[in-house]
């Protein structure tokens, strides 16, 4: 059964799966490197799950999540994200 966005109703809908050794998230003022947090949408552990529409961009999911724990943590990482490294990430470097 094929779905569509609820926002611009396209059936452009892409599904990713992805195994990853290393998630960087940033939210509010609190970063964090490691597994994929199993309580913010993206799956967890070594999966990212995403659904999104290729037309608009709308991320499809059950929301709005309750406060993650990431969020709800007010200890900073002791390390700030390397932007560096995000950006070669993003480039596949």
């Amino acid at each position: 059964m094929a779905i569509t966005c609820v926002r611009c109703n396209s059936d452009r809908i892409a599904h990713v799966d992805a195994k990853c050794d290393l998630c960087l998230i940033s939210i509010l003022d609190k970063e964090r490197d490691g597994y994929v947090p199993d309580d913010m949408g993206i799956g967890g552990g070594s999966v990212v799950t995403l659904v999104y529409c290729m037309e608009c961009g709308q991320m499809m999911g059950k929301f709005p999540l309750p406060v993650s724990e990431m969020e709800k943590d007010k200890v900073k990482a002791e390390e700030p994200l390397d932007k560096g490294l995000i950006e070669n990430l993003l480039k596949g470097i």
